[in-house]
């Protein structure tokens, strides 16, 4: 499937937000997800709201929602994070300068690093890097990137590969200004044996197209035979787009171009190009369709690449590279049958003007953000150490009259110590109390979960039986079976005590909302409590799957709770 590096710099950045995550979540999900992982999550469910056109005001009421969540969890890092996200939507409100934006954002980074937030400072990074690209600061942008991966990757918790998904990122903007040598190093940094499938093909697809560019065509083929390991060998059903293969042929193809090989060259191309078709990615069928035509040409086989032209014109329309038009209209000058009316000669020469002056102009604009990345990112390097002095002078103000009020508070202490030293005695007893009952509670817990893993264990040897000796459930073999793994009425007296130890008035509550229920079908509602699948309740009450399904529907139908909530529901709830 074919695929253009405009393309992949904003597929790259996609990836990076939404890593396996759907941009469908809400924040109620995020707890779902260990850290570190949960904050990729948080920040994709930001960007589907922005995305799905969300008004500021919408944003600001989901923002809000994550901040309960985080105060109920008290979770500090989730709390940091939504801060971020929340000043970063007020930017959007703010009609202040940008400067003015900048230092406003940067002091609530240097809190964040005040606080050790070290991936929320890598993503408060990333979304200042962003500001600044939005209004024209794409140098100082990309410095503010390479800030956030150098601490992400200094990050010994980072399980995500933030810093590689960063250095993707920022090797795909170098590469797009032609900063190169510097694009390789950051390609370089992307890499991670561990990273999988289309990751780990993007850095080997960047690194082969920069060691090109800068031609390195031996580094180029390698890992171009890197992207084809990884195709062969990952599942590519799972992969976000088709063609990679039309990709790497074409890109082959390239290198044995560049190497003025075009015997080779061509097959390759030829190969490439009706995969291409099929995934449409017009830029690259442009792109490689112009290299055969080259090759034919260069081989003195105008007819061949003349055969090309109508594939290039379909493709060049919906083309977003400037160096394919150029590309395009030259071919089209070059392959002049001199039958062409003087008109359309001099229409050609006019396009092949206008997309000069427009690639030197972007070259020039590249140049430019080049030489910004390091002056204008002084600029900013300044008066964020000049706003840091003055938070540090603030600081030191306050650290005097929080040590004046702190000594007075230890006066006070003292006259009161004496009171409270009986107090302190009993909090010990009451603390001694609480140790014992949280140990007792612990065992119980362990001892529940063990008697539930043995309930399991039981539904999962009756299954193997059940398909070893493809048993149904009317055979009396397997009737006898299921008999056995009833528990006894000790057993069920067991269960109950160390259920209600651990889920204290457990059933009292249930009798309380359901007053008619019978004992079996408390002990129904407790198997559902554990979780228990179907198959291990039917396991532990001596049943068939499908006569589980049945008491479900039929106590459903009971509570009249058919159209309203599931048992799992009632069960956790109460």
């Amino acid at each position: 499937m074919i695929f253009d590096h405009n393309m992949k710099f904003h597929f790259t950045g996609i990836l990076f937000l939404v890593l396996h995550l759907s941009l469908n979540a809400q924040f109620g999900e995020v707890y779902k997800i260990e850290y570190p992982k949960r904050l990729i999550l948080i920040d994709s469910i930001y960007t589907s709201f922005t995305i799905n056109g969300l008004s500021n005001n919408e944003i600001h009421s989901n923002l809000n929602n994550l901040k309960e969540l985080a105060h109920l969890k008290h979770d500090e890092i989730t709390l940091w994070m939504y801060k971020v996200l929340d000043f970063r939507v007020k930017l959007y409100e703010d009609n202040s300068t940008i400067d003015q934006k900048v230092s406003s954002f940067l002091k609530l980074i240097y809190e964040i690093n005040l606080a050790g937030q070290v991936l929320v400072e890598s993503h408060a990074l990333l979304y200042l890097a962003q500001i600044l690209k939005e209004n024209g600061r794409s140098g100082t942008s990309i410095r503010y990137m390479m800030r956030a991966y150098d601490l992400a990757n200094n990050d010994v918790g980072n399980s995500v590969h933030l810093p590689q998904l960063i250095a993707l990122r920022i090797a795909n903007i170098l590469y797009l200004l032609g900063d190169y040598n510097k694009a390789k190093e950051y390609a370089l940094k992307s890499y991670s044996k561990k990273l999988k499938g289309h990751r780990k093909l993007l850095s080997y697809d960047l690194l082969s197209q920069v060691t090109l560019k800068l031609g390195q065509f031996d580094s180029s083929a390698v890992y171009i035979n890197k992207c084809i390991e990884v195709y062969l060998r990952e599942d590519t059903t799972k992969w976000p787009f088709k063609g990679w293969r039309g990709i790497i042929l074409g890109y082959e193809g390239k290198i044995q171009f560049y190497k003025n090989d075009y015997e080779r060259a061509i097959p390759l191309f030829k190969n490439a190009l009706p995969i291409l078709v099929d995934a449409g990615l017009y830029n690259n069928i442009t792109s490689f369709a112009i290299r055969l035509a080259e090759s034919y040409m260069k081989l003195e086989k105008s007819k061949e690449a003349r055969t090309l032209l109508p594939l290039i014109e379909t493709t060049v329309r919906h083309n977003t590279d400037d160096r394919n038009f150029l590309d395009y209209y030259k071919i089209r000058l070059l392959l002049d049958d001199n039958r062409q009316p003087v008109l359309k000669i001099y229409g050609l020469s006019d396009s092949i003007l206008l997309y000069a002056s427009k690639l030197m102009i972007q070259n020039d604009q590249n140049a430019l953000i080049r030489h910004e990345m390091d002056f204008e990112f002084k600029y900013y390097k300044d008066k964020e150490e000049k706003l840091i002095r003055n938070i540090r002078r603030q600081s030191q103000i306050r650290t005097l009259l929080w040590s004046t009020l702190g000594l007075l508070v230890m006066v006070a202490s003292i006259i009161f110590y004496l009171k409270h030293h009986q107090l302190k005695l009993q909090r010990k007893k009451a603390i001694k109390y609480q140790e014992e009952t949280d140990k007792e509670l612990s065992i119980a817990y362990e001892r529940l979960n063990s008697f539930k893993n043995s309930l399991i264990e039981k539904s999962k040897k009756l299954e193997n039986l059940e398909t070893e000796f493809n048993l149904t459930d009317n055979d009396l073999s397997m009737s006898n079976l299921r008999s056995k793994t009833i528990l006894t009425g000790e057993e069920w007296h067991q269960f109950k005590k160390l259920f209600e130890r651990v889920h204290g008035g457990y059933f009292t509550r249930l009798i309380k909302r359901f007053p008619t229920l019978s004992q079996g079908e408390l002990r129904f509602f407790a198997l559902i409590k554990l979780s228990l699948t179907n198959g291990e309740m039917a396991s532990t009450l001596g049943v068939g799957p499908g006569a589980i399904r049945t008491m479900k529907s039929r106590l459903l139908k009971k509570l009249e709770l058919e159209y309203s909530q599931t048992l799992e529901e009632i069960a956790d709830q109460i």
